[in-house]
């Protein structure tokens, strides 16, 4: 070994020990990484469903990506439809509305009165207002339905979806949701 000194950092050096300090550090970091690796791995397994990227699941809880999901149905009445159909939801195609370069939707249904829960009146709305309501239905609605007052829900009284107008009936700003159906007021709930 030759030492030229006294030196702690020459001793150390020139006895190995760096390489030892070095090795240890980069196993400590592979397993972490390995374990990280493996910890990330049966995350991802047991919560898939609920990742960005995955399809709306109409059989999962909502959860902070089900917003995202709802969006991604916008502009795809197939996929959107076929969302209503998994969740068993009975609905009829709503004729085509145009009203303008800014009002209007080509995606609408109306939910029919043989439902469980009957909309009244009954009236178009965007196919992804549809599926947002079958989903708020049955994981909000119902359950808190029978929680705070032992029944169910047979009806929503509604003031309607559809109507070609600005937020506020003003004649500028931004249009509302309701101009492309994508919006439902609700009066009230018959138990």
């Amino acid at each position: 070994l030759g030492l030229a000194g006294t030196d702690d950092q020459s001793i150390l050096v020139e006895s190995g020990v760096p390489f030892l300090v070095a090795a240890g550090f980069q196993m400590t970091f592979a397993i972490i990484t390995l374990a990280l690796v493996v910890a990330a791995s049966w995350w991802l397994s047991v919560n898939w469903r609920h990742m960005p990227w995955q399809s709306l699941d109409m059989a999962a809880a909502v959860d902070r990506f089900t917003l995202m999901k709802l969006d991604r149905l916008h502009g795809d009445a197939p996929a959107c439809r076929a969302k209503l159909t998994e969740a068993g939801v009975r609905f009829a195609i709503a004729p085509v509305v145009s009203a303008g370069p800014q009002c209007g939707f080509d995606d609408g249904v109306t939910l029919p009165a043989n439902r469980e829960i009957v909309y009244r009146p009954s009236t178009p709305m965007s196919c992804v207002t549809a599926v947002g309501l079958a989903l708020w239905e049955r994981q909000t609605l119902a359950p808190e339905a029978r929680l705070l007052f032992s029944a169910r829900v047979v009806a929503i009284e509604t003031l309607g979806t559809y109507n070609c107008r600005r937020i506020g009936g003003g004649e500028s700003g931004r249009l509302s949701e309701h101009a492309s159906a994508n919006a439902i007021d609700i009066a009230a709930f018959r138990l």
